[in-house]
């Protein structure tokens, strides 16, 4: 082995080693990407899945908004359910889209699932005139808003196997984010004043969350694998200190820290490693600003400071992947645009390092691994490359992390080996 090779090996063994407390004060590097458009001047992100694809709408060359989905540089047209426009709100990791669009002669929208190879799918109503989805799990469960024979909105989960069904509680409400299990839970809002809250399943009750003074209502945007919960909490009649970010975690409620001068916040995604982004402003109809906090109690970092580009401004952030990509809408030369921040490789390290109790198991295993074969290297290199060559197999079935995650590992530990001339 070369004194180079060893070299990267040994810088590789330190990266994925480090304890995932080690980095948490360091500021990371951003990669910028922006997304392009489907031909006209608008485009806006809203969500983005574990590959780096994601999920949003942007105008087409005949001036009407389409959903799309980006994947590796290009954008494709999801098409719509017959009428001028469609919207993508979000995407698991198989690519799955899911939103809403008009229909033909109809007035109003429907909500659709889309896939590869078989297109936009027309979810339906509760009965009445229009349905909205929010989000979608890599089971393909959807969650959203629907009208009934009334006209009144429900929260919903669609699954393919059952349909539409309502979720149980206030007839106003809203389902707005599903977590990983086969029955959420599920985050969203019910009432009129919007209490957020979560069901814990399809046939659960709606439980408000305890907001904290003078907060009176708010809305949930997103779920982790664990449960936490993160969105917005206002205080009523337009009194101080108006709209700030949550975060909770069914122990207790807190409230995210301001920006500077903007006072008022909101929480739009969080990773599985506790990483959360939104927006702040002091009035939302002026301008706002994106953001990103490592964790619940670290401080907000404009995205602008992390990875803006001349000429642009990175007014939202709607979404952070497992690798600690962000992706957001800002103004480029006065146009929207959407764009996708990449972190540096010790950031996405160290966003997996923090994925979740079981990611932090088998990071203790892989952790072991890579020291022993350190160890082991000058004396016994061929014994080190099959246990790397053993572990990268473990990770491709370790049932503890998602897919892509396992995906992430196995391809590390290959890596690894490759820098020790393990061959194949």
């Amino acid at each position: 082995m070369t004194r180079g090779t060893f070299a990267a090996a040994l810088a590789l063994a330190v990266l994925l080693l480090a304890p995932a407390r080690a980095s948490t004060g360091r500021v990371p590097s951003y990669s910028f990407r922006d997304l392009g458009t489907l031909g006209g001047s608008v485009t806006a992100a809203a969500d983005v899945n574990a590959y780096g694809q994601v999920a949003g709408v942007s105008m087409t060359t005949d001036g009407f908004l389409h959903a799309f989905l980006w994947s590796k540089g290009k954008m494709t047209d999801l098409g719509t359910l017959g009428g001028q426009s469609s919207y993508a709100t979000a995407l698991n990791d198989s690519g799955t889209v899911v939103g809403y669009s008009q229909l033909v002669g109809k007035p109003g929208s429907h909500a659709f699932v889309w896939r590869k190879g078989t297109g936009m799918r027309d979810l339906g109503t509760l009965g009445g005139s229009q349905s909205f989805a929010n989000d979608v799990n890599d089971g393909g469960v959807v969650v959203g808003r629907a009208f009934d024979p009334s006209d009144t909105p429900r929260g919903f989960v669609w699954r393919p196997t059952t349909g539409m069904k309502k979720l149980e509680g206030d007839p106003f409400s809203v389902a707005t984010a599903v977590g990983a299990r086969a029955d959420g839970p599920i985050g969203g809002s019910a009432g009129v004043e919007l209490d957020p809250g979560t069901w814990a399943g399809t046939g659960a009750p709606f439980r408000p969350l305890p907001l904290l003074a003078p907060y009176e209502s708010g809305e949930v945007h997103a779920v982790d694998v664990r449960g936490d919960v993160v969105g917005a909490m206002t205080a009523l009649g337009g009194s101080a200190p108006g709209t700030r970010a949550f975060f909770y975690d069914s122990h207790r409620m807190r409230a995210l820290g301001a920006l500077g001068s903007l006072t008022q916040s909101e929480a739009y995604s969080i990773s599985n490693s506790l990483r959360i982004v939104g927006i702040a402003y002091t009035d939302v109809f002026e301008s706002t600003v994106g953001w990103v906090a490592r964790s619940p109690t670290a401080p907000l970092r404009p995205l602008g400071d992390l990875g803006g580009r001349p000429g642009w401004a990175l007014s939202g952030a709607a979404s952070i992947n497992d690798l600690g990509q962000i992706v957001g809408t800002g103004f480029h030369n006065g146009r929207t645009r959407g764009f996708l921040l990449t972190p540096d490789r010790k950031e996405r390290a160290a966003s997996l390092r923090a994925f979740a109790s079981g990611g932090r198991l088998f990071h203790a295993r892989v952790s072991r691994t890579l020291a022993r074969a350190l160890v082991t290297i000058s004396r016994h290199k061929s014994r080190a490359c099959a246990s790397l060559r053993k572990l990268a197999k473990a990770a491709e079935r370790e049932r503890t992390l998602t897919q892509p995650a396992r995906r992430i590992f196995a391809a590390d530990v290959r890596a690894f080996a490759a820098g020790l001339s393990c061959g194949r």
